[in-house]
């Protein structure tokens, strides 16, 4: 085994141990990005209900309401 082959087969390890840990962080990124994701759609219909015109009159309304 001459010195070019133990060179190539450094370069293919270290290449391989690059590629996981570029893999690994992308895994960490989309993981975020989907939870993320995950709480913009869980706000937008509270979003949604409070553009409305009625919804400051319902929440007067529901604060001023006794409870029974």
């Amino acid at each position: 085994m001459g010195i070019t082959e133990v060179t190539g087969v450094i370069a293919v390890v270290v290449s391989v141990l690059y590629l996981g840990l570029q893999i690994r962080d992308n895994t960490k990124v989309l993981r975020s990005q989907a939870h993320n994701n995950a709480l913009s759609l869980a706000q937008r219909p509270m979003e949604m209900m409070m553009r409305t015109r009625a919804w400051p009159a319902l929440s007067i309304g529901a604060t001023q309401t006794p409870m029974p």
